[in-house]
């Protein structure tokens, strides 16, 4: 005689070491034929299955994807470093590269205002030098006058009284 060993769902799911959700899964996959409504509710037959290697394979299944997310985990944590070391990089080169920036423009505004000193100073003697040139040709132009007035003339010269 066979005798029927019948759990709820939620037995067979807390026996097997599974959620409710994959419990059910099972009944419309390999435990199809295993199922039996009595008086509305859905029982399995668990006879001749063996629950605890359904529980260690789970909870092997379940060690390898904690190792699996403790190695990811690891790895990223690793990456994350490596890219914090890049960004740290980064900000150093970007403080070198400002600071060589600014030592270039303090080194322009001081040529720029070395630059504009020589121009002023060079402003200042055109301003002399025309100054000068135009005493010297009023100096030239009296000259000239004084020499056409004390000149005679060749009839004056003749003439000479």
């Amino acid at each position: 005689m066979y005798i029927l060993e019948l759990l709820t769902v939620q037995q067979y799911a807390e026996m097997a070491g599974i959620s409710l959700p994959g419990a059910y899964k099972r009944l419309n996959g390999i435990l199809k034929d295993r199922v039996h409504k009595v008086n509305g509710k859905i029982f399995i037959d668990v006879s001749g299955l063996d629950l605890n290697p359904l529980k260690e394979s789970i909870e092997e299944n379940t060690l390898q994807e904690n190792q699996d997310k403790s190695s990811n985990i690891a790895g990223l944590q690793e990456i994350i470093q490596v890219k914090e070391e890049l960004i740290q990089a980064l900000k150093q080169q970007i403080e070198t590269l400002q600071n060589q920036y600014q030592a270039q423009l303090s080194t322009k505004d001081e040529t720029i205002a070395a630059l504009q000193a020589q121009m002023q100073q060079m402003q200042n003697q055109v301003d002399n030098l025309t100054q000068l040139l135009s005493q010297a040709q009023q100096i030239a132009m009296s000259q000239q006058l004084a020499i056409v007035q004390k000149k005679h003339s060749f009839w004056d010269r003749f003439f000479k009284r």
